[in-house]
């Protein structure tokens, strides 16, 4: 397989063919206009983004933090096929460590590449298909879940060939595989535990744990089962007995969230790779400060942080401390002596003063706070701290693993790249593999995933493109209770945005929230219309198959008689306006796309479940209070079955 830019060319090289494709979406500055083709655009993509993209704009000088802790943007660049949002955990080593399994969610690939003559076989897995987790079975065959697509994909690992490709469930995420029985386990984030038979077949058997499931991690007695943005895991027995929910411990004003990573811990159990997020008041009058965004700095200084926290059999769940400088941590992996952990964080990639990974164990020396000594960033007229060599900081690390031989490899997306350290200190590199010459790079994407300078990303609190599922406390002039809100599909056509409606468009809340609040760098008119054009071509969830069509079309009927569309209608299910429910405030009537998939529910977060927004939890009887009454859809007289179906509509949008 020989790729050009421009051009998949096509050579079976191995005794396999991949499809052709074109490579020509991607624009920067100087080939803009050359490049488009205005046939192949999307309604959304055409002249008027692009055209606004060669505007020119004048930079502005750094807000608040120090500039080599901002991104390094360079001149703007637009994938007119954007690129995915950030997963992590896409690599995975083979039984002898010559062969690594590396999915390419960007690409809609999976490379296999032979360690040794650094050989690299590409396997297509269609277009927007979105190859995922990786694992190998008992016989030598890799099985890939694709996020895109809602299927398995299994390929043999001698041929280089597809072998298998079944559908699971509409969004799946972590896979295990399970030797005594030759089981392969998919988690999907619609809440179904699926177990599927490594040498093909369909579904043996589903079991149900509630929404976002993450991870799948086989122990000796069954399977550990994490959650994405409650970051909590749940032991599932052989048998299918499903235990409680277990949770790191709430340290220091912040409450975890947003399980990226879960993996075994060579000493028994599981350990999870996780944010923390503060539960404290947070006063956004700081942002108008010119040296101090609100949301501070990193560690106990900031609002957000991330931690690995273990939870083994027997042994109390104990708070770790914060891993330092690590920003979106999206994987990580243990080293030979099962105690030191490498972690990747793309958002620290194109940043002068920051790693995009780091060594956390004993031996290891982790970097200084903020590389400040702790605590926040000082003034931009305090002097920086020393720069890295910008060959050693252009990589974006999105995955990790050992090779069990005293080599750590990292997985970088832009450019496509795997990149291998000594696992002893110093951790020098001993080579580096490229993947692919096809450039994903892209301003909006870079952005969004990049430290602001706070250390925080956009992606930290929308983790995925969607959300964190945290309920913020905001003090300006008064104290109020604000819900990350999702962006998933969410963002097109629907300003004005924020829950007061306060912010007329992207460009608006560009200012007020990562210049502002996260203390980042002003942005000139270019970059910030490659965030929005980005941010648009972020994708809805996808809804898991009706199960009662009956009940869909009747709860349609009730979501329409009880005024519920008159203000959730159009498109996006949103008429833009800032209303009045009876929640004591107006508030920006948010569009109910894959509502399902972002509890908890309304601007405060008083529903858990979209049962709690209707009716009040057991073992209590009667209509719940959240929501503002009957001001917020005429509600008060459905019945509980009246109110089944309305959810049944719900969860289908």
């Amino acid at each position: 397989m020989i790729r050009r830019r421009g051009l998949f060319a096509v050579v079976s090289v191995f005794g396999w063919v991949l499809a052709c494709s074109s490579d020509d979406g991607v624009l920067s500055r100087g080939d803009l206009a050359p490049a488009i083709d205005k046939n192949h655009l999307p309604p959304h993509e055409g002249e008027p983004v692009l055209n606004e993209l060669l505007d020119s704009g004048t930079k502005g000088e750094p807000h608040g933090t120090s500039p080599a802790f901002q991104p390094d943007l360079g001149p703007p660049v637009v994938q007119l096929d954007a690129p995915p949002p950030i997963y992590g955990g896409t690599l995975a080593v083979m039984r002898g460590g010559n062969l690594v399994v590396a999915s390419d969610p960007d690409r809609d690939v999976v490379h296999l590449v032979d360690m040794t003559s650094k050989e690299v076989r590409d396997v297509y897995t269609g277009a927007h298909a979105l190859p995922f987790r990786v694992v190998e079975d008992a016989s030598r065959r890799a099985h890939v879940t694709l996020r895109g697509t809602g299927e398995l994909l299994t390929i043999d690992l001698i041929s280089g060939q597809i072998v298998g490709r079944r559908w699971v469930c509409a969004e799946p995420r972590g896979l295990a595989y399970e030797p005594q029985n030759d089981d392969v386990w998919v988690a999907c984030d619609g809440g179904a535990l699926v177990e599927m038979g490594a040498n093909g077949g369909s579904a043996r058997r589903t079991l149900h744990l509630g929404r976002g499931l993450r991870d799948v991690v086989v122990v000796n007695d069954g399977m550990i089962v994490s959650k994405f943005r409650q970051a909590t895991v749940t032991h599932v027995g052989w048998d299918g007995t499903i235990g409680p929910e277990l949770a790191p411990q709430p340290i220091n004003g912040v409450q975890p969230e947003v399980a990226w990573r879960t993996v075994a811990n060579p000493t028994g159990g599981v350990t999870m790779l996780h944010q923390r997020a503060s539960n404290q008041v947070i006063n956004i009058e700081l942002a108008a400060q010119p040296t101090q965004g609100a949301y501070g700095g990193c560690g106990v200084a900031g609002v957000l942080d991330s931690t690995l926290t273990t939870f083994a059999p027997n042994a109390p769940v104990k708070p770790r401390p914060g891993l330092v400088q690590m920003v979106v941590p999206v994987d990580f992996a243990f080293a030979s002596d099962g105690v030191t952990a490498l972690v990747v964080s793309p958002g620290n990639s194109h940043t002068k003063a920051l790693v995009s990974y780091g060594f956390f164990g004993p031996k290891e020396q982790p970097p200084e706070p903020c590389g400040w000594g702790g605590g926040l960033p000082p003034t931009p007229n305090a002097p920086p701290p020393d720069p890295i060599a910008p060959d050693f900081n252009q990589y974006e690390y999105v995955a990790a693993a050992f090779d069990g031989v005293g080599h750590a490899i990292l997985q970088s997306r832009e450019p496509a790249a795997l990149v291998v350290l000594n696992e002893a200190r110093p951790h020098a590199v001993v080579m580096k593999i490229p993947l692919s010459d096809v450039s994903r790079e892209d301003t909006g994407h870079l952005l969004f995933h990049s430290n602001s300078g706070g250390f925080l990303a956009c992606a930290s609190c929308h983790p995925e493109g969607g959300d964190d599922g945290h309920v913020w406390k905001f003090a300006n002039g008064a104290v109020v209770s604000r819900r990350t809100p999702s962006l998933r599909g969410t963002v097109s056509g629907t300003a004005p945005y924020h829950w007061e409606g306060n912010l007329p468009s992207v460009a608006a809340l560009l200012d007020d929230t990562f210049t502002q609040r996260m203390g980042g760098p002003h942005l000139d008119p270019p970059t910030k219309n490659a965030v929005q054009h980005w941010v648009e071509s972020i994708p809805a969830p996808i809804a898991e198959p009706v199960s009662d069509s009956a009940a869909v079309m009747r709860g349609a009927q009730i979501f329409a008689s009880a005024k519920c569309s008159s203000c959730h209608t159009g498109a996006h299910f949103t008429n833009n306006k800032t209303l009045s429910v009876g929640t004591g405030q107006s508030l920006q009537v948010p569009p109910l796309i894959g509502v399902s998939a972002r509890a908890p529910f309304l601007h405060n977060g008083c529903a858990s479940t979209l049962e709690d927004r209707f009716r009040l939890p057991p073992p209590k009887q009667g209509l719940s209070a959240c929501g503002g009454g009957d001001q917020h859809g005429i509600t008060s007289s459905l019945s509980p079955d009246q109110i089944d179906d309305l959810i049944a509509y719900l969860n289908g949008l």
